[in-house]
């Protein structure tokens, strides 16, 4: 391809995985968020993987696979409880969306001892 030729470039749907045409692209979006959440509790505690591993009762390999994004073999529901295993509780909050807004699932980290949101 020459550098003077025109390319096509597509719009975003804001979901990666729906682009790359994944089955379930909420569920896959809310897996890396919870993924990256729960990175950010590993890093804002200063554990190690191993410790981290301790902690969420699982081996350290895991870990590494976690805060990698690399998933497969991870459930939803598996890195909730992993959450809870770090001592952090779950909350789900239920909303119904216009008609101009994708139903979805959204992932935020609570700061700890403020009632504000962080995104994940």
């Amino acid at each position: 391809m020459s550098m003077t030729e025109n390319k096509t470039i597509e719009k975003s749907s804001g979901n990666v995985f729906a682009d790359l045409g994944f089955e379930e692209p909420a569920t896959e979006l809310a897996k890396a968020d919870l993924a990256h959440a729960i990175s950010r509790i590993i890093d804002m505690h200063g554990w190690t993987q191993e410790e981290a591993a301790r902690q969420m009762a699982i081996d350290q390999p895991k870990v590494s696979a976690i805060v990698r994004g690399r998933l497969v073999g991870f459930s939803f529901d598996r890195l909730l409880r992993m959450l809870n295993q770090m001592n952090y509780a779950v909350d789900v909050t239920l909303r119904q969306v216009d008609s101009e807004e994708t139903a979805g699932i959204d992932v935020k980290l609570a700061e700890t001892g403020s009632s504000s949101m962080v995104p994940a």
